[in-house]
């Protein structure tokens, strides 16, 4: 899976208007035409300081590589971590990070059965 870095191409998943959120993270997707998927992850300082985003980060590109080969190909997928998810600090709570990123990826029908 490739990162989104440009502006604009985050804009243009957030214009597109498909997404689903829960408690903890908001997703959305975006047909790309290509054979890659594409992940941006979008999270604020009101999240919690560097340490902490940082982390956040890297348990969802962690989730997302596991899941790789169940992902439908072919989409632009943006995470927005909610500020919910900077209260979570043990590693038993981190694991609701994992489970809220499944959830949503169920929602949108995006993993293969």
């Amino acid at each position: 899976m490739e990162s989104i870095k440009k502006t604009c191409r985050f804009k243009k998943v957030y214009n597109h208007r498909r997404s689903v959120a829960n408690r903890l993270l908001v997703l959305y997707i975006k047909k790309n035409g290509m054979e890659n998927n594409f992940l941006g992850i979008s999270i604020s300082r009101k999240v919690g300081k560097a340490v902490v985003r940082n982390r956040i980060k890297r348990l969802i590109k962690e989730q997302i590589r596991l899941q790789e080969e169940a992902l439908v190909r072919g989409y632009d997928l943006v995470i927005v971590v909610r500020a919910a998810a900077g209260d979570l600090q043990k590693d038993e709570d981190y694991k609701q990070i994992g489970r809220a990123l499944l959830n949503l990826l169920d929602r949108q029908s995006l993993r293969k059965v």
